[in-house]
């Protein structure tokens, strides 16, 4: 089963509850003080929206606004939309999506009744957001779209609001909302010892080309939140998560915020030696992971899920092994 199949499912067993009929559900589970938005957060209408989260983050803008002519205004907001308060989120839109944006509480109409109707025809079934957020209300209304909000809101995006990310966890009304993520690996740090007894250091760490392709392919097909890229392989755990310990931290330290500025997706203990001993053997190696959490993240001061549920990198593994099998077959 995909994950669009599931998520089909998901809607058709929730589509006939009521709201209270979920939360007595949650309470016999024993989740008693989890899953119900604060009621600051209310329906522009009454509505019944069973859907699955799609997510995003914007955050305050910290520039000034321009003190400019009409049409330089004009122009300057243009700019704005395009690469300050953009909605790349929009893009990944599929049918039965609930869009949930933490917008910082703040009092700004980022939804409105054009971008609204835009998403809905894409098979978005409503918003929610944790500020403002919604304008043009009575068009809103008249339209019937569902949109929760803490109030509604005048002023537009420019010079207030700006976009930082997408399929992140966020909070709306005390309630988490968390996304799902899987790494490909399409080449790795040699930063262990064990790919040296079988090739130099000048020798790359890279999968096979047609077995990375079928783990991204079967990835996105399987419908989760996909990353291809070079992954750090490194011999000891504590390195990287408790390098202050160690007498060489400075290196670990340094060599850390070389990965990260070189964009590294992952840091893990197996490709680079797999990916090299294949080469040495001569047979086909890929490798695709399962994000436990993001330490940067957690530095950072922003909450982060731990989730030890490898089923997705397993399942995608499963799915790509098998478009390898069908492709070697007509071969």
């Amino acid at each position: 089963m995909t994950y669009q199949e599931e998520n089909r499912k998901l809607i058709e067993l929730f589509s006939p509850c009521r709201v209270t009929d979920v939360r007595d559900g949650m309470d016999w589970m024993g989740y008693h003080h989890y899953g119900t938005v604060d009621r600051s957060v209310r329906p522009l209408l009454p509505a019944h929206v069973v859907g699955i989260a799609r997510t995003a983050r914007y955050v305050p803008y910290e520039g000034p606004a321009p003190t400019c002519t009409g049409d330089e205004y004009t122009a300057w907001a243009k700019w704005y939309y395009g690469n300050v308060c953009t909605d790349p989120w929009a893009a990944d839109i599929e049918e039965g999506d609930f869009v949930c944006l933490d917008i910082a509480g703040l009092d700004v109409g980022l939804l409105g009744s054009n971008n609204t109707l835009s998403f809905l025809k894409k098979g978005c079934v409503g918003f929610v957001t944790n500020g403002g957020g919604i304008r043009d209300t009575d068009e809103v209304i008249m339209q019937k779209i569902p949109v929760w909000s803490k109030h509604v809101s005048q002023g537009m995006d420019q010079a207030r609001i700006r976009y930082l990310e997408k399929d992140i966890p966020i909070a709306i009304g005390g309630v988490a909302i968390y996304p799902g993520d899987v790494v490909v690996a399409n080449g790795a740090v040699r930063y262990e010892h064990t790919s040296l007894e079988y090739a130099p250091i000048e020798f790359p760490a890279v999968p096979d080309f047609g077995i990375t392709l079928a783990l991204k392919e079967a990835s996105e097909a399987l419908g989760y939140r996909t990353h291809v890229g070079v992954v750090q392989c490194k011999d000891s755990f504590y390195g990287q998560h408790s390098p202050e310990k160690s007498p060489v931290y400075y290196d670990l330290l340094q060599k850390w915020d070389s990965w990260k500025r070189l964009g590294v997706k992952a840091s893990e203990m197996e490709s680079a030696a797999l990916f090299v001993v294949a080469a040495a053997l001569h047979v086909r190696c890929g490798s695709c992971f399962h994000v436990i959490w993001n330490q940067e993240r957690e530095k950072a001061g922003m909450f982060m899920k731990l989730t030890e549920d490898t089923t997705g990198a397993v399942r995608v593994g499963i799915e790509a092994m098998k478009r390898i099998i069908q492709a070697d077959q007509k071969r």
